[in-house]
Formats: structure tokens, C-alpha cells, sequence
């Protein structure tokens, strides 16, 4: 008998947007949506159908129809949007989890909210810098890159046939020349590059690439001290959850190991799990790891334990490091704009002082 090869059906991950921003905007408005609904304990079936009936835009409406489906057929809200990794983060779904796990759904909704606000905010304002960075460096390259293929080979050529030495500066910016090419063709090909991976795999891929790339290029400027922050209000937050539900220690510190933050931070919270498992208290389980997860973790936890308030002082612990991270991130964007401007008046000093220096011995 004959077999035919039957194609398998992927299952849809969710709709794929090119503008950031507009993500943003969609997934605020069903987080919006979603604590309305809670806010007003109606039943969640009915409450998304009728969201998605009058939701602004067609991805959202298509959203929150698989979303609908998925709690028709008995699944849990998270489960719902785990299905969907192109629209909501994996941050998004273990929180929304520990939420169910702990009877608090309603809290933690209110929690992604403000910080998708506090996200968006930075968002905003890091946009905003971006775009001012870039133009003034564009404007920049384009005149050097003019400036050297038309005019200082020029001055090269003059020099070389009166047997001159071309000033240092200048003979800097002339070496430039073969480099710059080769510097355009690369940039050319990373945009094409860029557009190939959005076309074939998705904007969702393309933005774990660009995030990685943004990580390693904003070290130096304190973005990695911004992103252990985010993590350690995002774990401590679902923390808090879990122990206000009565969980065992060991179990929620396993569970946050699980979640997507720093490999440092979640082999931190297996090891912890681990001691207090062994039967070791909660400040002695913590105590190896101060390094990996700050001073202020470790008292606070430990204020916790000795009050019998452990779940309240992971709460304070996610304020406190939701706090850093805002500050941080605002520090590190004060320290780049000035830095950027900066190094683009050294690269305009160097070129137009390579310009007018042999003008001036051509003068002499």
C-alpha cells in the first residue's frame, strides 16, 4: 500500500508584529482587559469572548479568540498563553502562574501591569535616545565617508606629487578610506541579513538576536546591572506568591530556578532549595549565596525568618530591586546620550583636522 507523507499542521504561536511597540501597546490592553474581568469576577469564558468582540486591532481580537479557546476546553490561563510564546513572554506566563498556584490571580495581573508600564516608560524614553544617537552618528558617517573618497585622496594625491608628507592626522583619516568601504558593504549586508531572519523566522526570533546583541554591547553602560534587577524582582515577586500560598520553601526556591532569568541567579535558587531541603534554615541556605544574589536579599530574608513574615519580605525585596532597576536603567541612559555625543564630536574633530591641517602646510 502506498503511503502518503502528510504534512503536520504547526500550531499557530501567535501573531508576529515588526514594531515593538505595537506588541507592547496589544499586550497591555489584554493585560487591562484581563484584570477588568477579575475586577468584576465574571465568569472568564464568556468576559474574553466578549473582549475580543470589541478589541482595537485584529492580532488582539485573534489573541484573545485562542486564548478563549484554550479555558473553553478546561486548560488554565497560563497554559492558554503558553501556546502563544510570540505574544506573551515566558516572564508573562510563570508569573501569571504562580498567581494561579497561589489563589492570587487577580494581584499578579495588577503586578504585570505596572510593570509593563514601567517597561514601556523605558522603552519610550530609550527610543527616543536611539533615534537622536543615530541620526547625528549618520549624518556624521555619511560626510566622512563623502569627505574621504572625494576629498582627502585628493589632498593625498597633491602631496604625493610635490613628495610631502602628509600630516599624521590626515594620513589617519586617508587610511580609512579601503576600511570605510568594507565597513559600508558589511552594514549593507547585516541589514539584509536582518530583513532575511524576520521574513523567514519571525520578529519573535529577531528579537531574542537583538535583545542578546543589547545585552553584550550594553555592558559597559550598566544595562546587564539592569537586567539582574528585573530578574531578581521577577523572582522574588513569584516567590512572595508561592509562600503566601503556604508553599514549602524548597519547593517555591525550585520552582523560581525554573523561570527565565540569569543561569547565576537560577543555579543560586537550586542550591537554596537544595540546603533547605537537607533540612538547613533559610538564612543559613542563603548565606553561600551572597554573591550571586546581594547583601540586601540576605538580610531581608532573614529579617523575614525571624519575624515569621517570609512572604512579605520577598514582596519588599521585588519593590526593592523593581526600584533599582528603574534607577539604574535611567543612570545608564543619562551616561550613554552624553558618552554617544562624545565619541561622535572625537570622530568630527579627527576628520575636519585632517582636512584643514594639510590646508594650512599647503598654505605655508
Amino acid at each position: 500500500m502506498n503511503t502518503k507523507k502528510v504534512k503536520k499542521h504547526k500550531r499557530w504561536k501567535g501573531p508576529q508584529y515588526i514594531q515593538g511597540k505595537r506588541w507592547s501597546r496589544d499586550l497591555q490592553l489584554f493585560t487591562s482587559s484581563l484584570i477588568e474581568l477579575l475586577h468584576a469576577k465574571v465568569s472568564l469564558t464568556d468576559g474574553i469572548r466578549v473582549a475580543a468582540i470589541d478589541a482595537p486591532t485584529s492580532k488582539l481580537r485573534h489573541v484573545m479568540l485562542a486564548v478563549h479557546e484554550g479555558v473553553c476546553a478546561g486548560e488554565p490561563l497560563s497554559t492558554s498563553f503558553q501556546r502563544l510564546p510570540y505574544f506573551f513572554p515566558k516572564y508573562y506566563v510563570d508569573m501569571v502562574r504562580s498567581g494561579e498556584d497561589s489563589g492570587q490571580l487577580l494581584e499578579t495581573m495588577e503586578d504585570i501591569e505596572t510593570m509593563l508600564m514601567g517597561q514601556d516608560e523605558l522603552r519610550n524614553q530609550i527610543s527616543n535616545m536611539t533615534v537622536y544617537l543615530f541620526g547625528i552618528a549618520g549624518v556624521t558617517v555619511f560626510l566622512g565617508y563623502s569627505l574621504i573618497n572625494n576629498v582627502f585622496w585628493k589632498l593625498a594625491a597633491i602631496f604625493k606629487e610635490s613628495n610631502a608628507t602628509l600630516p599624521p592626522l590626515t594620513a589617519l583619516v586617508v587610511s580609512l578610506r579601503d576600511p570605510a568601504g568594507w565597513m559600508l558593504n558589511i552594514v549593507v549586508g547585516l541589514f539584509i541579513i536582518g530583513m532575511l531572519i524576520t521574513y523567514f523566522r519571525g520578529p519573535y526570533q529577531l528579537r531574542r538576536v537583538v535583545g542578546f546583541v543589547a545585552t553584550v554591547i550594553g555592558a559597559p553602560f550598566g544595562f546587564l546591572i539592569v537586567r539582574r534587577h528585573n530578574a531578581l524582582a521577577y523572582s522574588t515577586s513569584i516567590l512572595s506568591r508561592m509562600t503566601r500560598a503556604q508553599m514549602p520553601l524548597d519547593v517555591a526556591f525550585r520552582t523560581a530556578a525554573t523561570l527565565d532569568i540569569p543561569k547565576r541567579i537560577s543555579k543560586a535558587y537550586s542550591r537554596v532549595a537544595d540546603r533547605i531541603e537537607a533540612g538547613s534554615g533559610l538564612n543559613e541556605s542563603l548565606t553561600p549565596e551572597a554573591k550571586s544574589l546581594g547583601a540586601p536579599f540576605l538580610e531581608m530574608a532573614n529579617l523575614g525568618e525571624s519575624s515569621a513574615l517570609v512572604s512579605e519580605a520577598f514582596e519588599e525585596l521585588s519593590h526593592f530591586h523593581r526600584s533599582k532597576a528603574h534607577y539604574s536603567a535611567r543612570l545608564s541612559l543619562a551616561i550613554l546620550e552624553p558618552t554617544g555625543v562624545m565619541i561622535v564630536g572625537v570622530g568630527v574633530f579627527l576628520l575636519y583636522s585632517g582636512l584643514f591641517t594639510p590646508i594650512l602646510f599647503l598654505a605655508r
